[in-house]
């Protein structure tokens, strides 16, 4: 298979891992609100109070912009035949995976988008180990895009969180109601 293609399919993987949490997020929050309540660090209460409120529409919202980036990334990788970034992308998608698994431990349950990120990531990994052979990946390079792959990855979430937000404001009658037994069921 030539390089490109497996950076085209890392494009795939990544989004069939987003499509899970899209299909489960709402419905796994309105079910384990209690959990999530009492049984997070303190430290992670704003980001779990700020997730509670969302609705699929609004993660919805999020992973399209997340979509359009990483596509945008993905063109130019090939094009510019940029394999060290590529690999530095990779490496923070998996990490990415790893918290997804260690909240399922903390959590002892199954989260949104752990069964396709399990798949994704032993992709991920084996992606990472042909790029290391095959094209020759600088890993000194790698090191040093993390840090700024990582500042770009927290303000595009901040941002597509706020972006989002405003699109969806939160209202009235949302899903979350209906999935908590609270709305009439007639609820969009």
């Amino acid at each position: 298979m030539m390089l490109e293609s497996y950076i085209w399919l890392f494009l795939v993987a990544f989004t069939l891992h987003e499509f899970e949490e899209i299909l489960t997020m709402e419905r796994w929050l309105g079910r384990h609100r209690a959990l999530l309540e009492q049984g997070v660090p303190k430290w992670t209460k704003p980001m779990v109070d700020k997730l509670m409120h969302a609705t699929t529409p609004v993660y919805t919202a999020i992973i399209m912009e997340e979509f359009i980036l990483i596509a945008l990334a993905t063109l130019i990788i090939v094009e510019m035949a940029l394999f060290d970034f590529f690999a530095a992308v990779v490496v923070a998608y998996l990490i990415h995976l790893l918290i997804h698994g260690v909240q399922a431990i903390y959590l002892k349950r199954y989260v949104p988008g752990l069964l396709f990120g399990v798949l994704s990531g032993i992709y991920g990994a084996y992606v990472l180990t042909i790029f290391g052979r095959i094209a020759y990946v600088d890993w000194s390079k790698v090191r040093v895009m993390m840090p700024i792959i990582f500042i770009v990855i927290v303000l595009n979430l901040a941002g597509g969180h706020w972006f989002a937000g405003r699109l969806f404001p939160p209202t009235v009658g949302t899903n979350r109601e209906t999935i908590e037994g609270k709305g009439s069921g007639r609820e969009i």
